[in-house]
């Protein structure tokens, strides 16, 4: 590992050159100052240059783009599973039906990790 090599920000080895201080949120909400490469605009801090902040409010405008597109999707197929007799049946039958990607694969593994480990306190008292 030379001089201007890093560690442990991402995957492998990073050029200092291409890492900035950021924010990593651990399991029961703690905040952590941490390395993160500058192309993590979920978790990099900006401090401020007017390129900067303009970078970062393009990639949030493109979050929001891409949220609003999945919540249209999102929409079609309600409105299409409503209208499908065997969805209908199903959920007469069990009383609940399974929309695919209804919940983001992260906020189900988020929720999954926080469930265990409320199981495991409980356990453990």
């Amino acid at each position: 590992m030379g001089p201007s090599t890093l560690h442990g920000a991402g995957n492998g080895a990073t050029s200092g050159a291409d890492l900035c201080l950021g924010v990593e949120q651990g399991e029961h909400g703690e905040a952590t100052i941490v390395l993160v490469p500058r192309t993590d605009t979920a978790r990099a801090l900006v401090f401020g240059g007017v390129r900067e902040v303009g970078d970062y409010v393009a990639a949030l405008a493109a979050k929001r783009v891409a949220r609003e597109t999945a919540v249209a999707k999102l929409e079609v197929q309600g409105r299409s599973a409503a209208r499908n007799e065997d969805f209908l049946a199903g959920l007469r039958a069990n009383g609940f039906a399974r929309l695919d990607s209804a919940v983001p694969g992260d906020v189900v593994r988020r929720a999954l990790r926080e469930i265990n480990r409320q199981i495991g306190e409980s356990t453990s008292r």
